[in-house]
């Protein structure tokens, strides 16, 4: 993963997951390390969750990557996409 330009926001979630020992805060999808991830916090497959990037600032945006997906582990990556069967 490169950054070519990283810009501060502001980010907030419309939930979190709370787990003991693991930290998914949506500062996880700021950090550029692809051991951690934001996971919304609840029960079901997290239709209608949302992530909100802001700032006080006008800024230009001309990309945004995504990596959909735990890619902490090869094991974990593909036991969510068994679960959710989604990439």
């Amino acid at each position: 993963l490169e950054t070519v330009s990283k810009q501060e926001f502001n980010i907030s979630s419309s939930s979190t997951l709370q787990q003991s020992g693991y930290d998914y805060s949506v500062a996880s999808l700021a950090d550029g390390d692809t051991q951690t991830c934001w996971a919304e916090g609840i029960s079901g497959t997290g239709k209608g969750e949302r992530v909100i990037f802001s700032s006080d600032e006008t800024k230009t945006v001309s990309g945004l990557a995504i990596l959909p997906g735990y890619f902490k582990s090869e094991d974990l990556l593909w036991e969510i996409i068994r679960i959710t069967g989604k990439t």
